[in-house]
This record gives C-alpha cells, structure tokens and sequence, in this order.
C-alpha cells in the first residue's frame, strides 16, 4: 500500500538530500508474520521505490526512519546494488565457462573415464565445480559486502546529522532481528554481509 503522507514527506525529504530520485514510498504488511524491520529500493531514477516493513513505520521514531531510509538510499547513490549484480554476473558465467571447459576437456574426460561430455561421470564434477564456486561467491561477497554497509553507515549518519538515533536504529535491528553479536570468526567471513551491530555501534560512537 502506498505510504501515508507524512511518512512520504520524511522519506522524499532524505532522498532529495541524498540526491537520489524517488518516485514511490510504499509500505508491505509483514507484522501479521513477525516483528521484522526492514526497508529496501527498488527501481530505477524517478521510478525508484522506497518500501518499508509496516513494522518500522509502527515501532521506529521519526529519527529512527530517517536513518534508515538514508543507509538505503546510500547505497542507491553508490551503486552498490549495480555493483553486486555485476559481480554475480560475473561470478555465474565464470562458473558456467568452467564447468563446460572441463566437461569439454579431452583430457578431463580420460582422468574420468568418461567418453563424451554428456557421460554421466562428468556429472560429479560440474556439481562439485557449481558448489565450490557457490561458496567461495559467498564469502567474497560477504568480505565485498561488509565494507560497502559500513561506508552506507558512514554517510546516512552524515546525511541525518543524528549520532544518538543511528545508534538506536542499530540497537532496535539488532534486538528485533535477532542478529549475532559475537559470531565464531568462520560464520562472519562466510555468512555476514554486514559488520556486527557492536562493530556498527562501535563505529557510530567514533
């Protein structure tokens, strides 16, 4: 549903700050499903849409959204989503290329027993080539993606001028959401996009 007025007016208000093009600011009810808080963008220029969890607009103050409007709308201004599209392009058709170079590999196929590219016994091995590169794109996205949040972090806590209400907005996330906040070091190099809410806080005080 499209957003109340005020809340269009808060969110258009950050995004002409920011400097980016928002045509639509609407809200998805998810409270029925959970306490989740959450917004995102999507779209391009004046078609752009800001949609926030109905959860945020009932259980966040005004100062709150704002900051998380502007992290979103950072990320927009430095084409972070362009950038973890290209890079998943990327990750994909190398993936693909290798597979069909090793399948198509006379010397592959000999190491294998196999007698043709389409052999069953072929099949192992692009499985296992598809699962390696699955994760090692996981964690390099995850070591690509850490940096990028916190630049985001950086520059909403410069565009809203508000240390006090970042640092509640990282500390309202982390509790709703349930985030971690002292992972083993293995599921932060693998799992984690974002810095842990005490590295966020840590850094917002700073």
């Amino acid at each position: 549903t499209t957003a109340d007025p005020a809340l269009t007016a808060r969110v258009m208000q950050i995004a002409d700050r920011a400097g980016v093009d928002v045509g639509r600011v609407s809200v998805i009810a998810v409270a029925d499903t959970g306490p989740a808080l959450n917004a995102n963008v999507s779209g391009w220029g004046p078609t752009r849409s800001v949609t926030i969890y109905d959860t945020v607009a009932t259980t966040m103050s005004d100062a709150e959204i704002d900051a998380l409007i502007a992290h979103e709308l950072i990320h927009v201004r430095e084409g972070d989503a362009v950038l973890g599209a290209l890079l998943a392009i990327l990750a994909a058709t190398g993936t693909a290329a290798l597979a069909c170079a090793l399948a198509l590999s006379p010397r592959v196929r000999r190491w294998l027993g196999a007698t043709s590219p389409s052999d069953a016994r072929v099949i192992p091995l692009v499985v296992a080539v598809f699962l390696v590169a699955a994760l090692a794109a996981t964690v390099a996205g995850a070591t690509i993606s850490r940096p990028l949040e916190s630049r985001a972090d950086r520059e909403a806590l410069a565009l809203t001028g508000d240390a006090d209400a970042y640092r509640s907005l990282i500390t309202t996330l982390a509790v709703t959401n349930r985030s971690t906040l002292t992972p083993a070091q293995w599921r932060y190099a693998l799992l984690f996009t974002h810095p842990t809410p005490l590295q966020r806080l840590a850094a917002a005080r700073s």
